[in-house]
Order: C-alpha cells, then sequence, then structure tokens
C-alpha cells in the first residue's frame, strides 16, 4: 500500500511540474498540486497509523494531526469568509446569482451537519446515505476546484515580466463618481508605471502602454480616457500612452488594443498586460482567445475586496464552463446511486 501511495506522490508532483512548465496559467497546475497535497496527506496518515516503528510513527503522527486540523481550520474560517462576504454584497450590490453565489454555498456549507440529521431521520436507507454522500461529494468537488482555482491565481502572478516589452495593456475597471479612478485602477495604472520605468531605466527603451477600457452608462468619460489621464498626471511621457476607448469587457479589451498594436507594427509576442492579482488568471485565457500570445501582471488587491473577487472570478469560470460543471455533478449523482443503492 505504501508504494501505491508513494508512486502516486510522485506522479503528482511530476505532473504538477510538467504541467506548471508546459503552460504557467493553466487550472491544470492547481489540481495536480492540490493532488500533491492529498497524496501528501494519504502518505502521513498511512506512515501515522500504519507503521509502527517509533521513529517514524510519532513524526508522522504530530505531521498529520497539524495538517488534517489545519485543513479543518481552512474549510472553518472559508465557510465564516463566504457567509460574511454574501451578507456584504447582498446588502450593498445587487441580488444577481454571481453576487450571491457566495452566501448561497456558505449556508450550505456551515447548515450541512443540521441537514444531515434531518436526511437520517426523514428517508429510508438507502436514500439517506446516498442524499448524505451526493452533498458530501458535491461539495467536496466545490471545495476543491475554488481551492485549484486559487493555487492556479497564485502560480499567474508568480510572472516577472522581462523588461523588453514594446507594449503594455493596462485593463479598465469602473471609475469613481463617472470620472475618477478608483483604488482598484488606479493599482494596475501604477503597476504598469513601475515596468515602464524600470524599463527605461534598464534599456532606455519606451514600451507603449495602451490603456483599455470603454465608457460606462454611469460614466461621464470613458475608462481609457481616465487611465491615461492618470498616467500622465504620474509622469509617463504623453507619447508614449494612448487610450482605447471603444472595448465593453476582456476579451473587447485585447481585440481593441491589439488592432493598436498591428497598427503601430508593434511585436504581437513582446507585451504584457496589467490587472488585478484575482482577474490574471482568467484575462490570460482571454488574451490567448484573441490571439495575443502574451501573460499578465497582477497588481496588489485590498484584502478586504480580495475575498470577494476572487469568488465573483471562480464563480465566472464556472459558468464559462457550464456543461462541464454540469457533466461532474450528473456523475457524482450516477455514481454515488450504483455504490450506495
Amino acid at each position: 500500500m505504501i508504494y501505491i501511495l508513494l508512486l502516486t506522490l510522485l506522479l503528482s508532483i511530476v505532473l504538477s511540474i510538467v504541467s506548471y512548465k508546459l503552460n504557467k496559467n493553466s487550472i491544470m497546475n492547481g489540481l495536480f498540486i492540490l493532488s500533491s497535497i492529498f497524496a501528501i496527506i494519504a502518505n502521513l496518515g498511512y506512515l501515522a497509523f500504519k507503521i509502527h516503528i517509533q521513529l517514524i510513527h510519532m513524526p508522522a503522527m504530530i505531521v498529520f494531526a497539524i495538517t488534517s486540523s489545519l485543513l479543518l481550520l481552512v474549510y472553518l474560517v472559508y465557510t465564516v469568509i463566504l457567509v460574511f462576504d454574501g451578507i456584504v454584497v447582498w446588502y450593498y450590490e445587487d441580488h444577481h446569482l454571481a453576487n450571491i453565489f457566495s452566501l448561497i454555498l456558505g449556508l450550505i456549507m456551515i447548515s450541512y451537519p443540521i441537514v444531515n440529521h434531518f436526511i437520517i431521520q426523514i428517508f429510508p436507507n438507502p436514500f439517506d446515505i446516498i442524499i448524505e454522500r451526493i452533498i458530501e461529494f458535491g461539495l467536496f468537488y466545490i471545495v476543491s476546484s475554488f481551492i485549484a482555482f486559487c493555487i492556479a491565481v497564485i502560480l499567474c502572478n508568480l510572472n516577472r515580466p522581462t523588461l523588453n516589452q514594446d507594449y503594455i495593456i493596462i485593463l479598465g475597471a469602473g471609475l469613481v463618481h463617472g470620472d475618477k479612478v478608483g483604488p482598484i485602477l488606479a493599482a494596475r495604472i501604477n503597476k504598469a508605471i513601475n515596468i515602464y520605468w524600470q524599463q527605461i531605466e534598464k534599456t532606455n527603451k519606451h514600451p507603449f502602454i495602451i490603456c483599455s477600457g470603454g465608457q460606462g452608462h454611469d460614466e461621464t468619460v470613458s475608462e481609457g480616457f481616465a487611465m491615461c489621464e492618470y498616467a500622465n498626471q504620474h509622469g509617463v511621457n504623453e507619447a508614449d500612452v494612448t487610450a482605447e476607448e471603444h472595448s465593453i469587457n476582456t476579451m473587447t479589451n485585447f481585440e481593441k488594443s491589439k488592432e493598436i498594436i498591428e497598427r503601430k507594427h508593434l511585436k504581437i509576442d513582446r507585451g504584457i498586460f496589467v490587472s488585478s492579482n484575482y482577474h490574471v488568471y482568467r484575462a490570460n485565457r482571454y488574451a490567448k482567445i484573441v490571439g495575443l500570445p502574451i501573460n499578465g501582471i497582477g497588481s496588489k488587491t485590498k484584502i478586504t475586496s480580495l475575498s470577494h473577487s476572487i469568488l465573483r472570478e471562480y464563480f465566472a469560470i464556472i459558468l464559462n464552463h457550464k456543461r462541464l460543471n454540469l457533466l461532474i455533478g450528473l456523475l457524482i449523482v450516477v455514481i454515488t446511486i450504483i455504490l450506495y443503492m
């Protein structure tokens, strides 16, 4: 048994490394790393409970207990964050599914022990067990896929730009009071400006900055225009920056920016884009779809906004793969029924 567990751990680690080398922006990186973590826990559990050599048994038991406690703590903290975030969003934002997703999930996770008790009381055997397992496997899938997504987001943000870029695309975000750059957007622009000056100081090569963002229905100027003004006010040469003012979402940010890149005869593969750290993973996918073989650099987000922003990104990924996730849900139901009937 120990050889199978060790082989699983080794295979998970190798797949994690290979996957990251092949594509630094893949969700598979998160899945393989999470598999490695599960394999480590399984190996520690085996050493703790099956191996009775004192030199191995006690350290393994201690590490296993600490690891298991940390996982339980992560589950509890994650549940509290989901509920708290959901309540805040409920009061301050629209009640559409993307915004209340965290509240629904948090309430399911926190109420499961109570629901489980009623399931046992109401449904006869084996239906009670089947319903319990479907809920448990469903929660395991949601929590595991979310953790894998978070790992993938972290790995995306490890990217460091080479200071030899032809262009930098800054992805827009909503303006404050209709015409002012808000904190999230300012962080993106400041990150781009830092890279701009670092490259000039090192190579004397001026990267061309594209401020990409159209005008929302509640905005008096376009995001691109406001971003461009902000960059000029913070020292960027007017000749080195332009506003892209016709995009309506991340995909069109890249499409319209690509038109500017081609018009100015910049090298298509010698560029980067800047967005918030939580958004880089999904934006990377859109850049590749449009035909921009570039990577993203993440700007910092306040911790108070980060949890909700990551949850919204996760929900957007789930919606982008609706059929796959529905298929997985159906498989969970079918396999559970087959196993426990």
